[in-house]
């Protein structure tokens, strides 16, 4: 039975924040494509998510360099996997997570094709027209289902068709829009536009994918609970519990001051972790709508926040709203108006001078980033 090793929660925040790329003078990952890999991937439910996300972490970070990540050289690809919800993931992730998470992304589709009355071979039909619109270039969204729907009366059908292809991976998502406070989408067939990348699952490979996610979610949150793998997966405890038996000992028994589960910690990063220093208590830092960071956990996320907070910094669904971090433990939330063109926010407790004015000159630097992105479509 491995020994449980007991660690700072003043380390454990240092070092995860530093893994993350929130730490500029200590974080490894460089660059938006390695930013992507620590936090396997940015989560892209709300638009500007992944913009800020990037931002944050890369202070001469430009709207354009995501854009052409994604259209341009095509590293990375904008997909719905874990809970449902879109990423943005290099390549090589986003197989792994598409594949882990399709059953989830499936159901749905079913269920839509159920409650419209409609049967499979009805959406292989409209699959078929669906593939027989699509080219080599992206087409827009209500473009593909007004040119595959050849009556009114088929549209329903169509998007089931047209959500049915993405989830399978045989068509892929791309957003057309200048802006990150907008988006336009379109799709296109997958192996057009990112060749060489196959995200149809097998069956036999949904395990090892499954298996595969979980490592790499302990990998890039570590510490982290079993609870916390599976609300941020989505594949529910047994799944992550049999993921971890399987790995054997590549990760050991943690436990955190003040947090109550046993967290898990790849074997080779504790050393990483006992040598991390404390940040200093001034550090600040500004996390995007729904950050990986905050997004990684559920059941530990106290090691952030106070519990007393947590309907401050969380919504009724869980979503964590954009914070203000300080000395790696949130003590604000903070958010843009788009009509006022200006950055608000709201602090949990008193904090001194010095540490108020970094906070004010880092949400300038976000406002002034935000205000130069075209406002409305």
């Amino acid at each position: 039975m491995p020994v449980l090793v007991r660690v700072p929660r003043p380390e454990e925040r240092a070092y995860r924040l530093a893994r993350h790329g929130l730490v500029p003078e200590r974080s490894t990952p460089a660059g938006v494509d390695a930013l992507a890999s620590a936090t396997y991937g940015l989560h892209a439910a709300r638009q500007s998510s992944p913009w800020v996300t990037l931002r944050t972490r890369l202070p001469a970070f430009e709207p354009t360099e995501l854009r052409h990540m994604l259209s341009g050289e095509r590293r990375l690809i904008k997909v719905r996997c874990m809970r449902q919800t879109l990423h943005i993931l290099p390549l090589d992730l986003a197989r792994t997570a598409h594949h882990a998470t399709l059953r989830q992304r499936l159901a749905p589709c079913r269920a839509r094709l159920r409650r419209l009355g409609r049967s499979d071979t009805a959406l292989r039909d409209a699959c078929a027209r669906v593939r027989a619109v699509l080219g080599e270039t992206p087409v827009p969204y209500r473009e593909l289902e007004a040119r595959a729907a050849s009556t009114r009366h088929q549209v329903s059908l169509i998007r089931i068709a047209i959500k049915w292809l993405w989830e399978t991976g045989e068509v892929a998502h791309v957003d057309l829009s200048p802006s990150l406070h907008h988006e336009h989408r379109a799709f296109v067939a997958t192996e057009a536009q990112y060749p060489g990348l196959d995200l149809r699952a097998e069956a036999p490979d949904l395990q090892s994918s499954c298996d595969a996610l979980v490592r790499e979610h302990l990998r890039a949150f570590g510490p982290a609970s079993i609870a916390d793998t599976a609300w941020w997966s989505g594949l529910g405890r047994t799944a992550v519990r049999d993921a971890v038996m399987r790995a054997g000992g590549e990760f050991v028994p943690v436990a955190l001051d003040g947090v109550s589960d046993e967290l898990l910690l790849a074997a080779d990063e504790l050393e990483r972790l006992r040598d991390t220093e404390p940040l200093d208590p001034g550090h600040v830092t500004l996390l995007a709508y729904e950050d990986p960071t905050l997004k990684g956990y559920f059941s530990t996320r106290s090691r952030y926040v106070d519990a007393c907070h947590y309907d401050l910094l969380f919504n009724t669904i869980g979503e964590a709203r954009a914070a203000i971090m300080v000395g790696g433990e949130a003590v604000g939330i903070w958010s843009f108006d788009r009509r006022g063109r200006r950055v608000t926010h709201s602090l949990m407790r008193r904090l001194t001078k010095g540490v108020r004015s970094t906070i004010a000159e880092r949400l300038l630097d976000m406002e002034d980033f935000l205000r130069a992105e075209p406002m409305f479509p």
